[in-house]
């Protein structure tokens, strides 16, 4: 195999793939919809009893995403309610940290990069391909149409 062919390969694997996603979620949505699933609630775990002792079992779950631009002064708000305020506010909403790769790269102090070398962890990520298709004139456009 050259490069060549292992490119046509690759490209027509990305399109079968979301292709093949797109309709597997179409379908999986479908049957959570329409198969006589008993849920108990809008989320949790039903199963549905099928032929030859197989089972088929869907999860419902619902995604929860907080407005940054708002989320301080909700949380400020909660805090001046009192001291059960401030004990709510505090566990309310979990804070995740994130590396600032940006800032990392600019440290020219050897003893913070020091101490937060000590607390990363770095390994190779998935590499990205993306196939990117020719621009189209104007007038190119208007002949295929």
């Amino acid at each position: 195999m050259d490069v060549t062919q292992a490119l046509s390969e690759w490209a027509t694997l990305q399109a079968d793939i979301a292709q093949k996603k797109a309709r597997e979620q179409e379908l999986r949505k479908f049957l959570i919809e329409n198969a006589p699933f008993k849920f108990e609630g809008e989320t949790g775990t039903a199963r549905l009893p099928l032929n030859n002792g197989f089972q088929l079992e869907a999860t419902k779950k619902v995604n929860y995403k907080l407005d940054d631009d708002k989320i301080d002064s909700v949380l400020d708000t909660i805090e001046k309610m009192g001291d059960m305020g401030k004990l709510l506010a505090g566990r309310l909403v979990k804070w995740k940290g994130t590396l600032s790769v940006t800032e990392y790269n600019k440290l020219e102090d050897s003893r913070v990069k020091k101490l937060i070398d000590a607390v990363i962890t770095v390994e190779p990520a998935m590499p990205v391909l993306k196939l990117i298709p020719p621009k189209t004139t104007a007038a190119a456009k208007k002949a295929t149409s």
